[in-house]
């Protein structure tokens, strides 16, 4: 949300009122959201100074009812997306994409 936020201010397009409070927005979709769980396998990728070191899976593993592979990047959520980083994120997404489509 908050990109988008971003982008529309940058680009002078009118803010929805729901995207000014996003605070209150994520709030209330936390209270009303309800996973469920996900037949096939996925890949989590998280950065080497995630707070989510603890649990690889991000807690996946509670609702993916396949394999969860993990790749660890070097760096934090956002770093992840960045130079140099980015070129190894590109790759595990290519390679899991690949390993998805061999298994139809």
């Amino acid at each position: 949300m908050r990109w988008s936020y971003r982008l529309r201010s940058k680009l002078g397009m009118p803010i929805p009122d729901e995207m000014k409070n996003s605070k209150a927005v994520r709030a209330g979709l936390r209270q009303t959201y309800q996973a469920v769980s996900y037949e096939g396998s996925m890949t989590v990728i998280v950065g080497d100074r995630s707070k989510y070191l603890k649990d690889l899976s991000m807690g996946w593993r509670n609702l993916v009812n396949g394999r969860v592979d993990t790749k660890v990047v070097q760096g934090t959520h956002t770093d992840i997306l960045r130079d140099p980083n980015v070129a190894y994120v590109a790759k595990v997404l290519d390679e899991a994409i690949s390993g998805s489509e061999e298994s139809f």
